[in-house]
């Protein structure tokens, strides 16, 4: 078992297979959003790329995408899914934004304390870098793990089932409502009658949502708060989960 490892080889695989649909729910969405304001080209920053779907999605349709990513394993994968996109293994906190049209981070990447420094001060210092590094027009989009208004003592499980896979998932929340303790065990099959077992622990800084708001203000971003991306899929809103598309304001005159 590798309870140290984050985003090992068989989660990041099996996430890129079959949890990688939001992605590209928000690839499609920034490439709309870019080409409705007539933005058809320049760099898009994908910070915690994961497997490089939505670095996919965007350099197919003309952009060119820097990825990072904390998971080596991500990073690996990225690479085949979208080779025509470069990629850095390396924290988000640490990477510097080249000049961009879009700045993406999808899949609770600012949550995540993978990196310990995660939180407020980290996602305002960020929200000021892409401000400096995005274009008139230029567009911040992410998702968030957000608060319910207090912590939860309930224990939350899923399971995932598949022909080669089970997943477990057990959900935590700290009573204070600020911490999520996400507990997730793979069992992946690796021969006829064998599985193997990988453990991973994720320990999640949850924002809340008029915060995050303030302070994407605060940077000189005008804000919209979505509850997901724009799909044609059937989805239903997620509790505890919100989206915010900032845009970087025109200059004047």
């Amino acid at each position: 078992m590798a309870s140290h490892v984050f985003y090992g080889a068989d989660q990041a695989l099996l996430h890129h297979v079959d949890f990688g649909r939001l992605a590209e729910w928000a690839g499609n969405h920034v490439v709309g959003l870019l080409r409705g304001s007539g933005l058809r080209g320049g760099t898009v920053v994908d910070l915690g790329c994961g497997s490089g779907i939505l670095a996919r999605v965007v350099s197919e349709a003309g952009y060119d995408v820097f990825g990072v990513d904390v998971s080596p394993d991500m990073i690996d994968l990225a690479g085949k899914e979208a080779p025509l996109a470069e990629f850095r293994c390396g924290s988000v906190v640490d990477m510097p934004i080249p000049a961009a049209v879009a700045v993406t981070a999808t899949g609770e990447v600012f949550n995540h304390a993978a990196d310990r420094r995660s939180g407020y001060t980290v996602l305002r210092d960020l929200a000021r870098r892409a401000e400096a590094a995005l274009v008139p027009g230029g567009v911040l989009l992410f998702d968030l793990a957000t608060t319910k208004g207090g912590g939860c003592d309930e224990t939350r499980r899923q399971w995932h089932d598949n022909e080669d896979w089970t997943l477990h998932v057990v959900e935590q929340e700290d009573p204070d409502g600020q911490i999520l303790d996400r507990r997730i065990t793979i069992f992946r099959r690796v021969g006829p009658d064998s599985y193997r077992r990988t453990d991973e622990r994720h320990i999640l800084r949850l924002f809340e949502t008029d915060s995050v708001v303030a302070l994407l203000e605060a940077a000189g971003l005008r804000v919209d708060v979505m509850d997901g991306y724009p799909t044609d899929e059937e989805t239903l809103p997620r509790s505890g989960w919100t989206v915010f598309q900032a845009r970087k304001l025109p200059t004047a005159g």
